[in-house]
């Protein structure tokens, strides 16, 4: 990342070098000619500026490996720190040394150690990640340490330093040197700056220059005079140029590491400001992205101006208590965008305190969840109909059960009562009736049975005509009561499409209560739902309603996800977003067409399935199982053989066993899969007709096992009240036929017979 804030400009640069010249002229020209006599003896003065410099010595040190592989690399980082630790050590000694001996020469060893260590700037950089450069810091500090403590309790087996009361030789060499290695690790540090263009590492080339020109000054000065003084000041203003460093280095840090902060948080974030009153004052870019919104069109208004009206007063009031009692909320929010559409965001709010812990402000960061909701939406809705599915099973087979027992036995009367010729026209028509009543109650079943099968991942072939069947039998008698017409125009052959049996049914649901909501209140309210051929590759489902049609407010917003404007309970649910969404899945296209006052049609155009080819065992079964239940026997029934019975209900066990006599077969039946079982294991039958929901051993079980067996070629037929689809998938497969309750004898011989 590059950085936006200089720790120094060049002019302060200038303005500092300046300075350390002017101090190092001036104290030198005064102490040759005015001030030559001056002498000042303060050794704890001495003392302090010797030990404040080591200690922030120390401090830059510490700060400087703290900032290793981070953006304020100066150039070798590790190497600096361990000069200063080795400068700060020795000046250490050197402060709290006796004058004399050991004073000077630790002020003297310090410079030229400091000066060599510094050197080590010209270290290539490929060497900085060695090992022994990484302990480097380490390594001065006890070397150091060591020579210190040598220097200050033995200084006498070193040379000379003082001479009667004037530096030696010796001294100043040291000095002299060191100042020289200060220079040369300054040229490597402004060349560095030359490459680099860092403008802090100009800082540690003027900590160098003021070591090597205080160095330099030692060979013009003695024991506190005005030079002497003059080189503390100046090796105290180098320290003071490192602690400047460390200061404002750590500062701009904080600043840069809080800018990023902001700037990632403006990337995934929308986030406000309000006053007290919730009037915004400062709203990022990506809130202006999300609502649609100006900068310009939010600021100076009330937050109120991306309020859905989704949320109850309620909501809104215990948010607001909750902030201006101090306390920050979390939750989520539902917004409006500028043009409508509404955004869901994770949303956490709170208050701003001056020091007198007074709110002043109102901050909120919000991520949009948008998509997480839709498909959180998507996944609710896919398990309501999986419970729905899993009751509306059970349902089904208790209420076909007697449903079939009902049916069977009027058939058993009607049988009875024609055979005696007591053809009484009043019971045969109560009888007449009471069918008609089982058949709409059989097709409500079947109905809501298949519309709450949870097949949409199935790829199948879909019968249109059967699906629109078996949705419209779920809500025909209702819609019929509120004067709502519903008609059907189907073509004269079957058209298939390639997809989901449920996929269908939901997109019809869905198209027929939206109609009903257009035309609800309307005289002569109809709904028309056609099924063509539109080429020899595609087939058109529409439904047309006469109703209100849609408003040019809400045209762009009806494909959003969810978006609905009926009432919370009303409808399916599912928004046309959704329904796109399932007749993409399917390769379709919907189009939609609507004016107002006048009324809307909701056309999809669906790939057209190839009628080549073995149909679907759930569709050719569904299908001819439909066709069969309204046509008459065309024949006299005739079977020959051997058939079992399976099933836990007496009832019907009784009517199946009387529908297969009459049909020619010898029977034997059982109460349950297990009976069964012990059965087939001693007798070979050529039929066997078994319900699926049962007690003790399931049908699908009892399936399985008995096809471990050599039964030759029985042939398996499953007559069931309702079972799950995954239920019916798993045997598929091995069954030859499939009826569900209530039955017919002529359903029966001609599952038998295919």
């Amino acid at each position: 990342m590059e950085r936006n804030i200089k720790i120094l400009s060049m002019p302060v640069f200038l303005g500092i070098f300046g300075v350390s010249l002017l101090v190092h002229i001036t104290t030198l020209c005064l102490g040759l000619t005015i001030y030559k006599d001056w002498r000042m003896v303060h050794e704890p003065l001495h003392t302090a500026v010797e030990v404040g410099g080591s200690f922030v010595a120390f401090f830059v040190a510490y700060f400087l490996i703290g900032l290793e592989g981070k953006e304020f690399n100066i150039s070798g980082n590790r190497l600096i720190a361990a000069a200063l630790i080795g400068m700060g050590v020795l000046d250490g000694f050197h402060a709290i040394a006796p004058i004399g001996q050991s004073f000077v020469w630790l002020h003297s060893i310090a410079t030229f150690v400091g000066g060599a260590l510094f050197l080590t700037v010209w270290i290539p950089e490929y060497y900085s990640n060695s090992i022994f450069l990484r302990k480097w810091p380490l390594i001065v500090t006890l070397l150091t340490l060591a020579l210190g403590f040598v220097s200050y309790y033995y200084a006498h087996i070193f040379p000379p330093m003082l001479k009667d009361g004037l530096f030696t030789s010796t001294a100043k060499l040291l000095n002299i040197i060191g100042g020289v290695f200060f220079f040369l690790a300054s040229l490597k540090l402004i060349m560095d700056y030359r490459q680099t263009k860092n403008i802090d590492g100009l800082l540690f080339f003027l900590h160098c220059i003021f070591f090597g020109g205080a160095a330099i000054m030692f060979d013009q000065s003695q024991l506190w005079d005005m030079p002497w003084w003059g080189w503390h000041v100046l090796r105290f203003m180098a320290y003071m140029a490192a602690l400047y460093f460390v200061i404002k280095s750590f500062n701009t840090e904080q600043r840069v590491n809080l800018q990023r902060y902001r700037d990632q948080l403006n990337t995934a974030a929308l986030v406000s400001e309000t006053d007290v009153w919730g009037i915004i004052t400062y709203v990022n870019d990506k809130f202006c992205e999300v609502s649609k919104f100006s900068r310009e069109e939010l600021i100076g208004k009330n937050h109120n101006v991306v309020n859905s009206g989704y949320h109850s007063e309620e909501f809104w009031r215990d948010l607001w208590l909750r902030l201006r009692s101090g306390k920050s909320w979390a939750g989520e929010i539902c917004n409006m965008a500028k043009d409508g559409s509404l955004y869901w965001l994770q949303a956490t709010l709170f208050p701003v305190l001056d020091h007198n812990s007074k709110i002043i402000a109102y901050t909120s960061i919000r991520v949009d969840i948008s998509r997480q909701k839709e498909t959180e939406g998507k996944l609710q809705h896919q398990a309501k109909l999986a419970s729905i599915g899993e009751m509306a099973a059970g349902v089904g087979h208790e209420i076909n059960n007697p449903l079939a027992l009902g049916t069977g036995n009027l058939l058993r009367i009607k049988k009875i009562l024609t055979k005696d010729k007591l053809n009484i026209p009043t019971v045969m028509k109560a009888i007449e009736n009471v069918e008609v009543a089982n058949e709409r109650i059989r097709k409500i079943v079947d109905g809501l049975r298949t519309y709450a099968r949870v097949d949409l991942d199935n790829n199948e072939r879909v019968l249109m005509s059967s699906a629109i069947d078996q949705s419209v039998n779920l809500i025909s008698e209702i819609y019929q009561q509120e004067g709502i017409k519903i008609t059907k125009k189907y073509p004269n052959e079957d058209l298939y499409i390639r997809g989901s049996n449920g996929k269908v049914q939901q997109i019809m649901m869905s198209f027929i209560s939206n109609a009903k909501h257009a035309v609800k209140g309307r005289i002569d309210s109809e709904i028309c739902i056609c099924v063509s051929k539109r080429n020899d590759k595609q087939l058109t489902l529409s439904v047309k309603d006469n109703g209100i049609g849609i408003s040019e407010k809400i045209k762009d917003k009806i494909l959003e996800p969810f978006f609905t404007t009926k009432k919370a309970g009303v409808g399916t649910g599912m928004g046309l977003g959704l329904v796109n969404v399932l007749i993409r899945e399917m390769n379709g296209e919907l189009i939609i067409e609507s004016e107002e006052d006048v009324g809307s049609t909701f056309s999809v155009i669906f790939p057209l399935e190839s009628m080549d080819g073995k149909k679907d065992f759930a569709d050719s079964n569904s299908t001819c199982t439909e066709q069969q239940r309204s046509d008459p026997p065309p024949q006299v029934f005739a079977l020959t053989g051997k058939a079992l019975v399976v099933d836990d209900e007496e009832g019907i066990r009784e009517l199946l066993v009387e529908h297969l006599e009459d049909l020619g077969l010898q029977v034997d039946e059982a109460d349950d899969g297990i009976t069964a079982l012990e059965k087939v294991r001693s007798y070979k039958y050529d039929f066997i007709c078994t319900d699926m929901k049962m007690v003790h051993m399931s049908g699908d079980e009892f399936i399985r096992e008995a096809l471990k067996l050599p039964n030759g070629n029985t042939k398996y037929l499953v007559i069931t009240g309702g079972v799950s689809g995954d239920k019916m998938k798993s045997v598929e497969n091995l069954i030859h036929g499939y009826i569900s309750k209530p039955f017919t004898e002529e359903l029966i011989f001609e599952a038998l017979s295919n």
